[in-house]
């Protein structure tokens, strides 16, 4: 069975930053979905569940104003956000 390459990351090393997690082909189209880490995994404490939740709607407003960009979900264990650029996402 295949690995999924994002859980082959060594967690350990990452820093804060923008970092592409992976590229699909849909329809022709390539959707790149970046992880935003704000936290470093296992050296720093989470974000508060109300700071990320503030930060995913003000970037939910800008980012429904661009029909290429879409916010997708926070990320695990509340280091960052993850956010989608390809196909129109809007809803």
């Amino acid at each position: 069975m295949d690995k999924i390459p994002s859980f082959t990351i060594d967690h350990n090393h990452l820093l804060r930053g923008i970092y592409v997690s992976r590229k699909d082909n849909v329809g022709g189209d390539v959707v790149t979905t970046f992880d935003i880490r704000m936290k470093e995994p296992n050296r720093e404490p989470a974000l508060h569940a109300g700071a990320l939740h503030t930060i995913e709607h003000l970037a939910a407003t800008y980012l429904r104003n661009d029909p290429n960009l879409k916010i997708i979900c926070d990320m695990s264990k509340q280091q960052g956000v993850k956010v989608q650029k390809g196909m129109n996402n809007s809803r």
